[in-house]
Parts: C-alpha cells; sequence; structure tokens
C-alpha cells in the first residue's frame, strides 16, 4: 500500500504543509493532533517526543472547505473523530497512542489499514507497542480485532497505579488477520 495515493494537499502561507489521503487521514499536523488525542485522553502533561502523527478526519467533511487553509486549520478540532501519534522510537519497536471517536472510522478497513501500514511501510518498523488500561475493556476489544497480541500485563504500571495490558502488532499479524477476513 502506498500512502501518497490519491493525497489532497493544503498549502499554508508560512510555509506549513498538511497531507489529506482518500479515507481522511490527515499528515503534517502533528502538533494540533497530538494536542487533541491527549485532551480526548484526559492527560495534562506535557506530550512525549513523537516521530509522526495522524489525525482522522470525521467521514462526510465538506472537501471543498478543506482547500482553503486558513479554514481547514480554524475548524481542525471540529473535524478530527481520531488522532494516532507514534513515540518512544526504539530500534525496531515504536509505540503508538490511539484514540478513535467515530465508529465509522473503526468500521472503515481501507482508513484502518492505512494507519496500521504507515509505522510499518513509512517508518520501517518491525513491531508497534500498544498498551491500555486492564480496565478499559473497549481498547482492548479493539486492539484484538486488529490482530494484536497480548504480551504482559505490567502491574500497577497506569497513570493511577491500575494494571496496564501491553499488547504488540506485526505485519504478519495484520497479514494474518487480512487472510481470516477473507475467507
Amino acid at each position: 500500500m502506498n500512502i501518497n495515493d490519491d493525497l489532497h494537499k493544503v498549502q499554508f502561507q508560512d510555509g506549513r504543509e498538511w497531507v489529506i489521503s482518500r479515507n481522511g487521514i490527515l499528515y503534517g499536523a502533528p502538533a494540533e493532533i497530538m494536542a487533541w488525542t491527549n485532551a480526548e485522553l484526559g492527560e495534562s502533561g506535557p506530550p512525549p517526543i513523537t516521530t509522526a502523527a495522524m489525525g482522522i478526519l470525521k467521514r462526510g467533511f465538506d472537501k471543498e472547505s478543506i482547500k482553503n487553509p486558513e479554514w481547514l486549520e480554524e475548524h481542525l478540532l471540529e473535524l478530527l473523530v481520531g488522532g494516532v501519534y507514534f513515540f518512544d522510537d526504539k530500534w525496531a519497536d515504536i509505540e503508538v497512542c490511539v484514540v478513535i471517536r467515530d465508529t465509522m472510522v473503526t468500521n472503515d478497513p481501507a482508513a484502518i489499514r492505512e494507519i496500521l501500514a504507515y509505522p510499518f511501510v513509512q517508518l520501517k518498523k518491525n513491531r508497534i507497542t500498544l498498551r491500555m488500561a486492564v480496565a478499559n475493556q473497549d481498547a482492548i476489544d479493539a486492539a484484538e480485532g486488529l490482530g494484536c497480541e497480548l504480551e504482559c500485563i505490567r502491574a500497577k504500571a497506569g497513570p493511577m497505579g491500575d494494571d496496564v495490558a501491553q499488547y504488540y502488532l506485526t505485519p504478519e499479524l495484520i497479514s494474518d488477520r487480512i487472510s481470516q477476513e477473507a475467507a
């Protein structure tokens, strides 16, 4: 998969460039995406140093309006329904923080495939690591639904001293999931 297919570029007067894929994935606005994602998670501290970030725009957004950079920047927080950022880049592994507030996105195989392919294709990683509270069954169900494998439970490792489930995903696990869906 090549994420450069069917891209819409938004050029700002100050030289910044945001890119929106045909699947509604926004690239090039890491500070804005991380701020939205952390606010959705209730995080108030400084975000981690990130390698990359992607925003997920709500379905049915006005494709003509996003051609206007000022309008897009002003309305970005209203358009975002998801944020993904990659951090703690170590060797062949990278951690990911994901918030998706729209089930239409989680049910869109093309958007999910684009998001999952990014760390493997663009960042050249062999695996990604995801962590979530053991009590967050929705997040666990989503991770397992994507093909992630449980690696361990980290006792009392959460921000409130709660237990954290650590999952991982590799390209092979994604391939296995896609193969099973096709069967």
